[in-house]
């Protein structure tokens, strides 16, 4: 019989599906599921994060992925497992953040395909492009860098009162040559 998705392959799937919606298109660029879309759950606590380095802005969290230290600018989306931050690197430059935290190794499994793919399409029109990527496999986490776009989606559809039919098949024509 069909095989049914898991919350995380499901995320993970609905998560790359709007990645595609990039920031190089003209339509705006999803990088999250805003927190309307998603149920509320319980997240366990996350542990203090380890900062590395000099000092950061006063009362800044740090997030070090593979040896870059991201400053936490603000909360910009959350999912079932995840939660997206705008960041800056040393250099001042912004991205998204995407932190993971699984369950299991299936969970961990699904988002690590999630990193995979989007590194596939890297250079894509129309792609949220991966700048970096790390899995702490022992703390069942993901921390993924990407570009930050200007805004997701659903934003997007909120914000227009009535698409039209040519509207429409223009956001679907943009989503299916970013991954043809």
């Amino acid at each position: 019989g069909p095989k049914s998705m898991t919350l995380a392959e499901s995320e993970a799937a609905s998560t790359l599906a709007l990645a595609v919606l990039a920031a190089k298109s003209t339509a705006p660029v999803p990088a999250e599921r805003s927190p309307s879309q998603t149920p509320k759950q319980a997240e366990p606590p996350e542990p203090p994060e380890q900062v590395q380095g000099a000092e950061h802005a006063k009362g800044s969290k740090v997030v070090v992925v593979n040896g870059v230290p991201y400053t936490q600018l603000n909360t910009i989306g959350r999912g079932g497992s995840s939660k997206v931050y705008l960041v800056q690197n040393p250099q001042g430059s912004t991205f998204a953040l995407k932190r993971v935290a699984t369950e299991s190794v299936k969970q961990l499994e699904a988002f690590q395909n999630e990193v995979v793919l989007l590194q596939q399409l890297r250079d894509r029109d129309n792609v949220i492009q991966v700048v970096d990527a790390e899995v702490d496999r022992e703390r069942g986490r993901i921390n993924i860098v990407m570009e930050a776009g200007d805004m997701d989606l659903g934003r997007f559809l909120q914000s227009q009162p009535r698409l039209t039919l040519s509207q429409i098949q223009h956001l679907w024509k943009q989503m299916l040559e970013a991954v043809q």
